[in-house]
């Protein structure tokens, strides 16, 4: 009737690992795969002394309030540099395996990380000052949540988004110029 897991720690929310997505949701897809119909995804809070359950898409929005959305994680993150923008693009990607895996996230939470790290420039320009690969990630799975029908961003999001990724692999790939130990003078001899 239900695929249900248990949270035994503060340590890690639903968005933290992947094991979530793999376990709970690749269960839940199983699930519904063979029954032909979906069945409620659960998690069972026992970090408290009230134990509580709540949906998939309930416990994925606590992970994104205490983590992704909060601004103070969010700077405890970035003052890591490169590793802490890695953790955030590693959230995003748990995100979308929750999403493809339960089916039972909502649109809202990913236009919230989009609007939170795509939409408001000076947090973009960190992240890809930090790591423009892990925030060349973070893009690919919000527009991948679009492709795949998970989430369904405006026109403006998917434009913000393909400008980010455009910029990104413009600066990687050197945007034209030759890259590693070359030098254009290299180049002209």
């Amino acid at each position: 009737e239900a695929v249900s897991q248990t949270r035994s720690s503060n340590e890690y929310e639903i968005t933290d690992l992947d094991h979530y997505f793999e376990f709970l949701g690749g269960l839940t897809a199983s699930v519904n795969a063979a029954r032909g119909s979906a069945v409620p995804t659960l998690v069972t809070d026992t970090t408290g002394r009230r134990v509580h359950t709540a949906s998939a898409a309930d416990a994925a929005r606590s992970g994104l309030y205490t983590r992704l959305l909060n601004p103070s994680w969010i700077e405890a993150m970035l003052a890591h540099g490169h590793r802490g923008v890695t953790e955030i693009a590693d959230r995003t990607t748990n995100l979308l395996g929750l999403a493809a895996t339960t089916g039972q996230l909502d649109d809202w939470m990913f236009s919230a990380v989009h609007d939170r790290f795509i939409a408001d420039l000076e947090m973009r320009q960190r992240l890809t000052e930090a790591n423009p690969h892990a925030t060349a990630s973070l893009a690919s799975r919000l527009s991948e949540a679009d492709r795949r029908g998970l989430w369904h961003p405006t026109d403006e999001r998917r434009q913000q988004l393909a400008e980010l990724q455009f910029d990104i692999d413009s600066e990687l790939e050197g945007a034209g110029e030759p890259t590693g130990a070359h030098t254009q003078e290299e180049t002209r001899r």
